[in-house]
């Protein structure tokens, strides 16, 4: 199927339910159909039909590659893909062209750079020693095995740069039920 066919004639995104005809046959979403309306004529004929065949059409997630095995309502697909948890990440590595998913980015640094994992628990404090010269180390949280990497960059006379990044899909912390992290650091 084209799908093409799936989308706002008006606005071009996939069309959600309630679909709209106008009287010369473009079909466009309920948020169009205002606008619509005025460019081509009256655009108030609701096809049923339409909202089964939107309301049903399903597609393999984008990241079916990487592991994620759900099928999705056309019109959600692009939402998921934000938010999915098998969302590929790349190695920190300069040079490394390791694809794939947060969990397999933490087998591939230890079994492809001999870096070692480092486990922490939440909520309780934690010393780390991080040399300079590995300019990146990776973390995971006990509890939800979320991984972390922490980057070291040298600034000169007695300065290091420290960033800690959570590796999670970018739509991911916009979720009512994604964790939110927060950390303190202090140097020694």
């Amino acid at each position: 199927m084209d799908m093409a066919l799936l989308h706002c004639q008006t606005c071009f995104l996939p069309l959600k339910p309630s679909v709209f005809k106008c009287e010369a046959g473009h079909v466009v979403c309920g948020y169009c159909r205002g606008a619509h309306g005025e460019a081509c004529g009256r655009a108030d004929t609701h096809c049923p039909e339409l909202d089964a065949v939107v309301g049903g059409t399903k597609v393999p997630c984008a990241y079916r590659d990487f592991g994620c095995d759900r099928f999705l309502v056309y019109h959600g697909a692009a939402e998921h893909k934000r938010a999915c948890p098998w969302m590929p990440c790349s190695c920190p590595q300069p040079g490394c062209a390791f694809l794939g998913p947060p969990a397999a980015l933490l087998d591939h640094c230890s079994a492809e750079h001999s870096r070692p994992i480092i486990q922490v628990r939440y909520g309780r404090p934690w010393a780390l020693s991080l040399p300079l010269a590995q300019r990146w180390h990776v973390v995971v949280g006990q509890e939800d095995r979320s991984v972390f990497l922490v980057s070291l960059a040298d600034l000169g006379v007695a300065a290091t740069a420290v960033s800690l990044l959570c590796v999670r899909p970018d739509g991911a912390v916009a979720l009512p039920a994604a964790p939110h992290f927060w950390c303190k650091l202090s140097v020694e």
